[in-house]
């Protein structure tokens, strides 16, 4: 070449892309870049130039999008900064006005792979000519694991549910009238199988018409014009050695095959393509270049018009709904995609432009395909491109790795190929095997051989290259994305003399911590993952011997990282270990963060800039050419150049970092404590905060643990410390099998913990203006009941509020966490629906973004993904039973979202203990169980959640006291708590109507019960002879007695009427059959002033739903959850249990 290729053109925008004709012909679609930068949609009409932005995407650029079949609208699909939460949308051409059709906070869609680029989990159309305003789309909303599939209106928004997905669907084939007719799902055989259904009425149950395992591949495509058959890409039934994926006609009625429409002995058909009427025109496999099968003999001819016009591989991208007009793209391997308009009638052809015209001011090489023999005499076909007008032998060589690895690399115009070549390298690229398309027999050579003849292969290609005289053995790298990434370590780690360095670009580098990090609706990806990859979760020698992680001291090449922040695929903590493992062995690593990227860079001036990077960097190592740098091109770039030493922290600390909010903290394995970690703070340093919100700094290892209000200098000239106060017990080391201290002992921290005695003394002794007055009942049988022996009646109350705790840890611990089929079975599915709504609506209304959350009486951890989904930075549950806790970390193993939270677990009763000063039994995902303080500092948390389990805090003064103390102790100046309760005005109601009410005995006082439509018991409220006699008064029904004596905390009938509340899921279960405590509106507000809060929030559950249901985004939740029955509202027996709670929120004040 006789000049360099400035980055901006080969990683820059195209300048037009992907051209779609309107179905009416009149109109183009295509993208190109805004005046932002970032590509849009744009239209113009056939016969004129003239064109209008249609959308206003300001960060990522629009990558795939599509007409839908009414004409008036487009669909494209988004995601948020690389996270793959992809949301459909649709854009109004006329009016220019775009609309998200799935508006989920945190569901993906899931759509035509074309759409999402996508290699799983796929729907086979989007849109039909026969329902022009409709789409059919999956949206994991319910599950985030799975699928359900819905039809929505375009014009509308409507969505209405046409396939629950139970569990094991993986694939869905919709007819024309976007009816579900066949799906694919996952049998649990453990062995990978897989069946393919098909049902011919939505009343008919599914028939399998055939199943495979690993050994085998089908991928059903679309149904026949009658519904007769189903395409289908098989590997079933070819006798060819490398058997090959054939295109046949499968019978939907049983199985059989009916017509084998295209095969190649060498090569997969990859590629279907049909016309308007579902029939098909052509496939396509790929052994060396692109090949084309028609089926189609007028196709045939125009393919033949097409390609006298331009050399390159020709693809239709659009049609108008007649047929009659296509846009077409020609793709040569040495310059631009060139467009065209194509008039079939006519066969007229216009040229619409060139994707990227400035390409065709410089010469770029061929990219020669190549067959490379294996040193196990396989063969791999691989593509190597070499600089032009330049020496073709002894070049440096980069070897560059696709991604997958159940991928394969192309022939085409390769925009790395063709950046290094341009930069005097001789550039190679191999399918190695497990690569696809060339046969399942070649996938099949690849099963768990990471790090093996996986990476042989590689080695095989390179010494090829040697031998051909094509590369200089001394001046050999290695480039790859994902698995490229992986390759790249992995040849450094495992061939370490082979390559003079390496590039790696989102690559995990610890297979083990990847598998677990997958996200929850790569499920069967995962479980395929495990089959092929090998036992990495079971077998620690099997994941550490393929794992460059634990190869580092080997790897003593340079290596430069990319990685993209909200990469849910290959999370940062890959690279982070690796760059941080290589950095204390002393070698030289160099680590690019970009902070608005996922999986891999698409936005130009991030692709720029790491190209920018990576040219110098091999030009440093290999000697080839790189460009000056282009500022301009980068100026928006989110690259960071991360200090890698900052990934280090001080010898025997770790930091341990929650991936998915990047909340980072130390931690001391011998010790087994954490601290912050402030990004704003020298490497090592943390601080502790005060009474009164202020914060100290200390070095987590300086011995003399002094203590400074000084905030100290980064990145290393701290400033001067004063105010010594020692933390050395606290910070040196104790053996491994030694516990944590009871109280944390050192004097500067006891000093932080401590509070404020005037305020305890005020929780503890309201003043004489609160205290209870002697009740007075005249009635004998009640002063019997109420006026026994003192001693005796505080024995009583003690025993029976220790009785009623154990009760409860026994009873939630014993109860079963219920799986989705169960929880639809339960009469009051509805209500319990309706219950987790509210406190869904209560959270979101209540919770910010990065809040740290104190979730007391957490029981099974239900509430979890409920926070998880507000992006809070840290949480913590606190619960009585143990056997609800370990639910909750089964929850949190099984879920890739809350197991990438910070999450701790605690076990403790609220009433008794404390947890900032009581040694407790702990979990977090790094010690597991352990005991420990749980709290190391007041101030902790900016919210505090207990749900449905307030009127348990009130059965004695003394729980409820120390319950307000530790609002006071967790929640800083504005803080707030939010809770679910019984409204005490409610429940009072129900009491005072039965209490002078007895059973047939006379005796015995007669509960409340409540009945369903079919007379079956399913709510019982049963007082306790106490509690009857405190709302007696002269023989007679009174509640004023009650409600005006309330508040003496030497009165040991404590704050609470106790009474018991059981709650039926069915005729023989029970969903709640504990006692309860309930203290009157009056004193819970006296309550909440003494204890410096304000009520920002206190509302009867009817008046809070009647209340949010009206606002759109919780209206559409309460669809989303099934809140409503068929009648679109609940059982009168479940609005009257529902109206017995109401929801608060009350703030802590300065």
């Amino acid at each position: 070449m006789d000049q360099l290729v400035p980055l901006r053109v080969l990683f820059g925008n195209a300048e037009f892309a992907s051209p779609l004709v309107s179905p009416d012909g009149k109109q183009i679609a295509y993208l190109a870049p805004a005046s932002n930068g970032v590509m849009n949609i744009f239209v113009k009409t056939i016969d004129s130039q003239d064109t209008t932005q249609l959308t206003q995407e300001s960060q990522r650029p629009i990558r795939f999008f599509q007409w839908a079949t009414n004409g008036t609208h487009l669909l494209y699909v988004q995601d948020l900064n690389g996270n793959e939460r992809f949301h459909l949308y649709a854009v109004h051409v006329a009016s220019q006005t775009t609309v998200d059709l799935t508006p989920f906070e945190s569901a993906k869609v899931l759509t035509i792979s074309r759409l999402t680029s996508f290699f799983y989990n796929k729907v086979n159309r989007l849109t039909s000519s026969k329902h022009p305003n409709v789409v059919i789309v999956g949206i994991n909303d319910r599950d985030s694991k799975l699928f359900d599939m819905y039809q929505i209106n375009i014009i509308t928004g409507d969505r209405q549910l046409v396939a629950i997905n139970p569990g094991n669907v993986e694939q869905w084939i919709a007819d024309a009238d976007l009816n579900i007719r066949a799906i694919v799902q996952r049998t649990d055989d453990g062995a990978g199988t897989k069946t393919l259904c098909f049902r011919h009425d939505d009343t008919d149950e599914y028939l399998e018409l055939t199943r495979w395992d690993l050994n085998d591949e089908v991928a059903p495509l679309q149904l026949n014009e009658d519904g007769s058959g189903i395409y289908v890409l098989t590997s079933q039934g070819e006798s060819t050695p490398n058997r090959t994926l054939r295109l046949v006609l499968l019978s939907s009625s049983d199985g059989t095959e009916l017509q084998d429409i295209a095969h190649h002995p060498r090569a997969d058909i990859t590629d279907v393509v049909f016309n308007q009427n579902g029939e098909i025109d052509y496939a396509v496999y790929e052994y060396l270049m692109p090949e084309k099968v028609f089926v189609n003999a007028s196709v045939q001819d125009d393919f033949t018009i097409l390609a006298d016009t331009a050399s390159g591989n020709i693809e239709i991208l659009s049609r108008t709904a007649d047929d009659s007009a296509w846009t077409v793209g020609i793709a040569p391997d040495n310059g631009s995609q060139r467009f065209y308009h194509y008039n079939r009638s006519s066969k007229n052809l216009s040229f619409l432009g060139y994707e990227q015209p400035a390409l065709e001011e410089y010469s770029f090489a061929h990219m020669t395909p190549v067959e490379i023999p294996c040193s196990d005499n396989e063969t791999q076909v691989g593509y190597l491109t070499l600089p032009v007008g330049e020496k073709q032998s002894n070049l440096p060589l980069i070897l560059v790795v696709h991604g997958g690895p159940w991928t394969r690399d192309h022939w085409s115009f390769d925009q790395r190929h063709q950046w290094l070549a341009s930069r005097g390298y001789a550039v190679l690229s191999v399918n190695y095997r497990s690569s696809t398309g060339f046969g399942l027999r070649w996938v099949h050579l690849g099963n768990k051989q990471w790090g093996q003849a996986m990476q042989q292969d590689l080695t095989d290609a390179v010494n090829w290259a040697i031998k051909s005289g094509y590369a200089n053995p001394t001046r050999v790298a290695i480039y790859g994305r994902s698995y490229g990434g992986y390759a790249a370590l992995a040849g450094l780690a495992f061939t370490p003399n082979m390559y003079v360095c390496g590039v790696d670009v989102v690559g995990p580098s610890n297979i083990k911590t990847l598998l677990a990090a997958t996200p929850p609706d790569w499920d069967a990806v995962k479980k395929m993952f495990a089959l092929r990859i090998g036992p990495v979760a079971s077998d620690i020698n099997f994941n550490e011997s393929i794992s460059p992680l634990f190869h580092v001291d080997k790897m003593t090449k340079p290596l430069l990282i990319g990685q993209g922040l909200n990469d849910p695929r290959v999370p940062k903590s890959e690279s982070d270990q690796i760059a941080k493992a290589l950095y204390l062995k002393g070698q030289n690593v160099q680590y690019i963060l970009y902070t608005d990227e996922g999986h891999g860079f698409h936005r130009p001036p991030n692709k720029i800039d790491f190209a920018q990077r990576t040219e110098e960097f091999l030009s440093s190592i290999l000697g080839g050419k790189h460009a000056a740098k282009d500022e301009e091109a980068t100026k928006t770039s989110s690259a960071i150049l991360i200090d890698v030493s900052s990934l280090g922290p001080p010898p025997g600390w770790e930091i341990l970092t929650s991936r998915s909010k990047g909340l980072e903290y130390y931690y001391h394995k011998n010790t087994r404590k954490q601290y912050w970690v402030d990004k704003d703070l020298p490497m090592g340093w943390s601080y502790i905060i005060e009474e009164g919100h202020r914060k100290r700094y200390f070095d987590i290892t300086d011995k003399n643990g002094t203590l400074t209000y000084t905030k100290p200098a980064k990145p290393d000239t701290t400033q001067q410390r004063r105010g010594s106060n020692s933390l050395m017990d606290l910070l040196s080391p104790m053996p491994r099998n030694e516990s944590p201290p009871q109280e944390p002992p050192a004097k500067s921290l006891k000093r932080a913990h401590e509070h404020d005695e005037s305020s305890k003394k005020r929780a503890y002794e309201p003043d004489e203006s609160s205290r209870k007055r002697p009740y007075k009942a005249d009635d004998n049988s009640n002063k019997q009941a109420y006026e026994a022996d003192e001693s005796s009646r505080k024995r009583a109350r003690v025993d029976n509020a220790m009785t009623d705790q154990q009760q409860t840890a026994e009873f939630y611990s014993s109860l079963q966490r219920a799986s989705t089929g169960d929880r639809a079975d339960s009469l009051l599915y509805h209500m319990r629906a309706m219950n987790n709504w509210i406190k869904s609506v209560l959270i979101r209304e209540k919770c910010s973004t990065n809040c740290r959350v104190l979730d007391l009486a957490c029981g099974k951890g239900g509430d979890m993904m409920k926070w998880a989904k507000q992006n809070v930075s840290m949480y913590m549950g606190v619960d009585i039973a143990q056997g609800s806790l370990e639910d909750a970390v089964g929850r949190i193993q099984k879920n890739r979202q809350l197991s990438q939270m910070d999450v701790q677990l605690v076990q403790g009763d609220l009433g008794k203990v404390s947890l900032l000063q009581d040694t407790l039994y702990c979990w977090n995902a790094k010690d597991q169980w352990h005991h420990a303080v749980p709290v190391l500092a007041p101030y902790s948390f900016d919210m505090v959640s207990m749900q449905f389990s307030f009127h348990y805090m009130f059965c004695d003064h003394q729980s409820a006291h120390l319950f307000f103390n530790t609002l006071r102790s967790m929640l800083p100046p504005g803080g707030t708590f939010i809770a679910t309760t019984i409204d005490p005005d409610r429940m009072m109601q129900k009491l005072m109507a039965s209490v002078g009410e007895y059973e047939e005995d006379g005796v015995t006082p007669a509960p409340i019960r409540i009945f369903d439509s079919k007379k079956r018991e399913m709510c019982t409220i049963r007082m306790d002879p106490t509690t009857r006699a405190r709302l007696l008064y002269n023989g007679a029904p009174n509640a004023e007695a009650y409600f005006e004596g309330q508040g003496n905390d030497n009165d040991d009938e404590g704050y609470g009427l106790r009474y018991k509340f059981t709650l039926r899921d069915g005729e023989d279960e029970q969903a709640v059959d504990l006692p309860e405590y309930l203290i009157p509106n009056s004193l819970l507000h006296e309550l909440i002033v003494q204890n410096g809060f304000q009520l920002e929030l206190q509302e009867n559950f009817q008046s809070f739903v009647e209340r949010y249901s009206q606002l759109p985004r919780h209206r559409e939740l309460l669809h989303k959850m099934h809140v409503l029955n068929y009648n679109g509202t609940l059982s009168d027996v479940e609005w009257e249990i529902v109206s017995l709670y109401q929801v608060l929120a009350f703030r802590k004040l300065n």
